[in-house]
């Protein structure tokens, strides 16, 4: 598990072992942060494939996004998430960095 929020400071990072299988990135929300769905996008600074709609859960301060751990391999990622209005358009969140390491 690792929580993400835009803070400055040292980049997260996450200790993936051969025996992990699940990941939980859980993402503070502000006061007031709150959309009927959420669009998530995990993408790799290197360039590698990106990890497109994974489920977004909203808990009460968190969105919670689980993943297969085999889908991160070692490297930095960018965490991309988009509040989904009723109506209208859609609010893009700072970019939040991390890093795999296996």
């Amino acid at each position: 598990m690792i929580t993400l929020r835009g803070e400055e400071g040292p980049l997260p990072k996450l200790l993936l072992s051969a025996e992990k299988t699940r990941v939980e990135l859980r993402l503070k929300l502000q006061e007031g942060e709150t959309y009927p769905s959420y669009l998530v996008s995990i993408k790799r600074e290197d360039g590698g494939p990106a990890i497109s709609g994974p489920p977004a859960e909203p808990h009460p301060g968190l969105l919670i996004v689980r993943l297969k751990a085999g889908e991160l391999p070692g490297g930095t990622y960018e965490v991309e998430v988009r509040g989904i209005p009723g109506k209208g358009i859609p609010s893009c969140w700072a970019p939040r960095d991390f890093r795999v390491l296996r």
